[in-house]
């Protein structure tokens, strides 16, 4: 792999797991659903001159992908750190998504799986579960299961994104759920 294409995977990561720490920082002043309210009004501010300009996408799929990938998924999720999660047990469960979007392909898409990505599946399944009998995560196991939902809603959302048909630009895809999510994430 190229240099440039290892430093852009290792500032993925970074800014990636900057994004739980960033949370928790910001969960000690703010309830969950108000951090997230802001996180995306701050999200569809910076991104709305960028957004407009490529027109508007199905409100529908914008909708759909608003609910699943930010009500309920970082609600999920902010809600586990919240209830007293640590950040690396919220990241491993996070880390289900994966292997979930993987099942939920080859139900709804039959992409076949092998033996190699099934042992892999197994693995991370595994893993969690070693992560799930730790002090922090077997004491707030509600805390990790309201993560493992939030992984799975994940998952759902990238199933339903690859559906949509023609794929909005990456702009819309970022903008319109965080505009949309701002309602619920209000009331």
């Amino acid at each position: 792999m190229p240099a440039r294409a290892i430093l852009a995977a290792l500032l993925v990561a970074t800014c990636w797991g900057g994004n739980y720490t960033a949370t928790k920082f910001a969960m000690q002043d703010f309830p969950p659903y108000l951090t997230l309210l802001l996180r995306f009004i701050g999200v569809s501010i910076v991104l709305a001159p960028f957004a407009w300009a490529h027109g508007m996408p199905r409100l529908r799929d914008m909708t759909v992908i608003a609910l699943l990938l930010i009500v309920l998924q970082f609600a999920c999720v902010f809600s586990a750190l919240d209830m007293g999660l640590s950040i690396t047990s919220a990241v491993v469960a996070s880390q289900l998504g994966v292997p979930f979007a993987c099942i939920l392909a080859a139900m709804v898409f039959k992409d076949y799986l092998g033996p190699w990505r099934s042992f892999g599946l197994m693995v991370a399944f595994l893993g969690v579960m070693l992560v799930a009998g730790t002090p922090n995560a077997s004491q707030h196991w509600q805390a990790f299961a309201l993560a493992v939902i939030g992984s799975f809603a994940w998952s759902v959302a990238n199933i339903y994104l690859k559906r949509i048909q023609p794929t909005p630009p990456v702009i819309q895809l970022l903008f319109w759920p965080a505009l949309i999510s701002t309602i619920p994430l209000a009331l």
